[in-house]
């Protein structure tokens, strides 16, 4: 049975060449489209940092008393220097040579910060609590507790035109100018730190 269908193959490839050839064509395309569908599930599936995965912290805690505490609420955003310093100590102690802590912090300089300040004289924060950091600040809180940043990625909620004044005040007080806005529109700083 099975030389009958080969011979009836090959006449029809004697027959009609042109179209074998794009039958064979489209069932060879169809499986490199599917092994390369493989491969990429294969790819995607995996573990994407082998043997370092389980060393990765990502730190959300609420360092407050457990006073009027309700099961599911969001923590207060404000943190003491102080405090922020003994958590970092204490998260410090944990980790191992390879070991890395991420960790989200806001920039004071944002223009969210800066336009209440300037234009309605508010500050939210309570006059103990700091709840933003300028990115020296941020360098200078890991160094003075034993860690080194690794990597920095900002978070841009970018300056409004009508805000624009703002860095020309800075520009002309001696700021750089692109810096400045970049600085101005940087919401937060998502910062990756490892033992120093």
């Amino acid at each position: 049975m099975l030389g009958h269908e080969l011979q009836l193959a090959v006449r029809s490839f004697r027959r009609n060449r042109v179209l074998t050839l794009l039958m064979v064509l489209a069932i060879a395309l169809g499986i490199g489209a599917a092994m390369t569908t493989l491969t990429v599930y294969t790819i995607l599936a995996a573990d994407p940092l082998p043997g370092r995965s389980q060393n990765l912290y990502i730190v959300h805690l609420d360092p407050q008393e457990l006073v009027d505490y309700v099961p599911g609420e969001e923590p207060q955003d404000q943190l003491s220097r102080f405090d922020a310093e003994a958590l970092l100590r204490e998260k410090r102690e944990s980790l191992g040579p390879d070991d890395v802590l991420e960790f989200t912090v806001r920039n004071v300089k944002h223009w969210s910060v800066v336009h209440p300040l300037l234009a309605h004289d508010q500050w939210s924060a309570a006059p103990d609590q700091l709840r933003f950091f300028t990115l020296d600040e941020l360098g200078d809180l890991l160094e003075k507790v034993g860690l080194e940043g690794v990597e920095v990625e900002t978070h841009d909620d970018p300056l409004p035109d009508e805000l624009m004044p703002l860095v020309e005040v800075a520009s002309a007080y001696g700021a750089e100018r692109e810096e400045t806005q970049l600085r101005l529109g940087a919401y937060e700083y998502t910062v990756v730190a490892k033992r120093a």
